[in-house]
């Protein structure tokens, strides 16, 4: 177990996001199927704008928590990693949200993690905000993703 202060982890969540949406980028450019692409231009613009609330989360929460010790910490500078997973062209849209899906499950294991364990109070109510953000937007991704490729 690592020990890192809030403002690590949540610069590890934004790193992660910010390879999603490279990754999805990336993935975007190979793909043959016009729903695909669309399905996956989306998918980073939603990771970027993950990205970008949590930055702005960090810009203006508290230093006395940002700095604050957690105890309980994934082992690397990646929650769960993408360089190893592409999107195969016989993969559906279906799997492919569904992948999308298990990357978030991830981020919110890990913040559900750290609101359990976490010893500091404060600390734990930051976590649980951020876990309801991280909820709510796989909600939302999920609903418009679902809308996206309906049509």
């Amino acid at each position: 177990m690592k020990i890192h202060r809030m403002r690590d982890m949540i610069d590890i969540v934004i790193a992660f996001h910010e390879n999603l949406s490279c990754f999805y980028n990336d993935q975007k450019k190979k793909a043959e199927r016009e729903r695909m692409k669309i399905l996956l231009d989306y998918m980073a613009r939603h990771e970027r704008h993950l990205m970008t609330v949590l930055q702005n989360y960090e810009d203006g929460a508290s230093s006395i928590i940002l700095d604050s010790w957690i105890h309980f910490a994934p082992e690397s500078n990646r929650p769960l990693p993408c360089e190893n997973i592409s999107i195969q062209n016989d993969m559906t849209v279906d799997d492919v949200i569904h992948m999308a899906m298990e990357f978030d499950d991830c981020i919110i294991a890990i913040f559900q993690a750290v609101t359990d364990f976490a010893e500091n109070e404060e600390v734990r109510e930051a976590f649980s905000s951020l876990l309801k953000l991280e909820r709510n937007s796989l909600k939302k991704f999920v609903v418009d993703a679902w809308r996206l490729v309906d049509r």
